[in-house]
């Protein structure tokens, strides 16, 4: 056997593990990571999410690319990175917790 295929045999070993923690790690964590951006992006006043610190809330506007305006109890809002939301709650929970969803303003530019 040559010095190149010896050579070859040694790296296959470190070759397959690094394919496996690459099918097992990252691109499963990319996956999510894209899932996570796309429900940011789509969110919309009226959509009730579960943020990661656990509150569940209604949000009420978008105030920018990156902040929006949550309601968590009837009177009361927070203000909230987009990122902060985990995912989207159901809305029959989040109507017998917060009330039920405020109509459409008709507003075409926002709050």
């Amino acid at each position: 056997m040559s010095e190149l295929g010896f050579a070859l045999l040694q790296a296959a070993p470190l070759g397959a593990v690094f394919a496996v923690l690459y099918l097992g790690f990252v691109r499963p964590q990319r996956r999510r990571l894209q899932a996570h951006r796309r429900l940011v992006k789509t969110l919309k006043p009226g959509d009730a999410v579960l943020t990661e610190a656990g509150m569940l809330g209604r949000v009420i506007s978008l105030e920018d690319a990156s902040m929006m305006r949550l309601q968590v109890g009837p009177g009361q809002h927070l203000t909230l990175q987009r990122r902060a939301v985990m995912e989207r709650a159901d809305d029959a929970l989040a109507e017998r917790l917060l009330g039920p969803a405020p109509e459409p303003s008709g507003d075409a530019a926002g709050d």
